[in-house]
Order: C-alpha cells, then structure tokens, then sequence
C-alpha cells in the first residue's frame, strides 16, 4: 500500500508491533478519507457486517436512498464476489494491540467535531 511499505524482514515481527505500525503509517490515511466522507452530508456509511449479512437490502437502501432503481439482483452475486477476500470473522479489531489502539485514539482526537462520531465509537470504545 502506498502509505506503508511492507518488507518480507517486517513478516518476523510480531503481531502487536505489526498493528502498532499500521496504526502509525497506515491508519491516518484511511482516517483521513472516513473523516472527510462525513464532511459530505449526503453520505452514507455501510460496514462490513451490513453487506456480509444482507448484501441485497443494504444496496437496496442505498439506491433507494439517492431515488435510483436497478434490479440488485443483476449485482448480488458481484458485490458477495468482492467481498470474498475478507474471510469474514465479525469482531477480530476488538482483538487490536492495546498501544495500537492507543495510536489510533489519539490520531482521531484531533478531530474535534466528530468525537461523538458514531462508527468510530463503536469501534474505538
């Protein structure tokens, strides 16, 4: 990925030490791109588990939502398709290096007006 070079030598680490370095070189871009999607009002969030669970309807919602129609069920079996390379395990940040944690805490405090950001709450508390 752009923001972080991944070595063959940075596979002998650990794992927490992996989370801490994706945590500081990786997670402030991303970060970045969440925060200024919520800037755009009409934006809509979807996680992972929405589109694991009920592909179809969470499309559904969005075309709706913006007043487009489309058979989803012409795209159903692409968007399961494309989420194929994540193996789905709901839960697994929770499992997160606390220090890691820490990093991304502190990255997301400077961002005043979305502290009570709700996805990020949910999954920083």
């Amino acid at each position: 990925m752009p923001m972080l070079y991944l070595s063959k030598e940075m596979t002998a680490i650990s794992d927490s030490d992996l989370e801490v370095a994706l945590a500081r070189f990786a997670v402030p871009w991303y970060l970045n791109f969440h925060m200024s999607w919520r800037d755009y009002t009409n934006a809509i969030f979807v996680d992972y588990e929405q589109i694991r669970t009920d592909a179809r309807g969470t499309t559904e919602n969005i075309l709706k939502t913006f007043g487009l129609t489309f058979d989803v069920g012409n795209v159903e079996p692409d968007i399961r398709k494309s989420s194929r390379f994540n193996v789905g395990v709901a839960g697994r940040g929770a499992l997160i290096a606390p220090e890691a944690l820490q990093i991304i805490r502190d990255q997301v405090s400077f961002y005043l007006r979305f502290a009570d950001d709700d996805y990020l709450q949910q999954h920083l508390s």
